[in-house]
């Protein structure tokens, strides 16, 4: 969802975001959990940091750019209401300010159980999703131009200035194992206490589009061991479909029909996998 409306900002304020340089500040930092190793006071750009925070799955990318972005929409919002200056927020004021947007930008994709307390997801009680609302919002992030180049990515290498005004280079890794497989093209690992190794995966072949999300794994392993037998599975059963209902007639098919086939098929007797 950060990712989503990140990206919904950048459009809305017409945002160059190969450009822009945003500064790390100190509580991204401090952030723990899985991160991409930014330190206070360097600066990227804005796509570097939306690499920083899904290939790694930074949360210190995903608290930088949600102060840039909560900053950027307080300001605008401020100078809509009174010509006085406007006062600067604390940091933590412009993270709740993002996650506000998140939690809207939510229900307008009809994402009924779902609420975020963090930009990053990292280890609270409080941030509440399911299955089927990930992959509702998986089916929006891909639709976003720059994203599927951004999931699909293994490594990815780029220039940053530091706090000596330096120019260095940093690499990180993407978490998803998959994309070394013919067919998969992201798109997002997570892991919570509460729910478990999770993936969000985009599988494409033979004309087949498919996203999978699975919950809630033993272990890192498991969950894509347990992805792949779920994309075998759905692969199978959508040729079935095509024979069912002839491959011609399937082209124009609407994404939420198939997704119905899908659920009917996991609930009728006969095994997924």
């Amino acid at each position: 969802m950060t990712a989503s409306l990140i990206w919904q900002l950048i459009t809305e304020y017409k945002l160059s975001y190969k450009t822009i340089l945003i500064e790390v500040p100190a509580i991204a930092e401090r952030i723990g959990g899985t991160i991409a190793n930014l330190k206070e006071g360097e600066k990227f750009t804005i796509l570097d940091l939306l690499y920083a925070m899904m290939l790694p799955s930074g949360n210190d990318a995903a608290t930088t750019l949600a102060i840039y972005f909560g900053s950027a929409i307080r300001t605008r919002k401020m100078k809509k209401i009174t010509k006085k200056k406007i006062v600067p927020m604390t940091e933590e004021y412009y993270i709740k300010v993002f996650v506000k947007r998140m939690n809207q930008l939510a229900q307008k994709m009809f994402l009924k159980n779902t609420i975020f307390f963090t930009p990053h997801g990292m280890c609270t009680t409080s941030n509440k999703s399911t299955s089927d609302d990930i992959s509702k919002l998986s089916f929006h992030l891909m639709q976003i131009p720059i994203m599927p180049e951004i999931v699909k990515t293994a490594t990815y290498t780029c220039k940053y200035v530091n706090k000596e005004k330096k120019t260095k280079e940093i690499t990180w890794q993407n978490t998803n194992i998959l994309l070394s497989e013919v067919g998969y093209y992201g798109i997002k690992t997570g892991t919570t206490t509460d729910a478990g190794y999770c993936l969000s995966t985009y599988w494409a072949k033979e004309n087949k589009k498919i996203i999978i999300v699975l919950l809630g794994a033993t272990s890192p392993e498991n969950r894509f061991l347990e992805t792949k037998k779920l994309v075998e599975w759905a692969h199978a059963y959508l040729n079935e479909i095509e024979v069912c209902f002839g491959k011609e007639n399937l082209e124009g098919l609407k994404p939420q029909l198939l997704i119905c086939l899908l659920r009917s098929a996991l609930n009728s007797p006969r095994k997924p996998y």
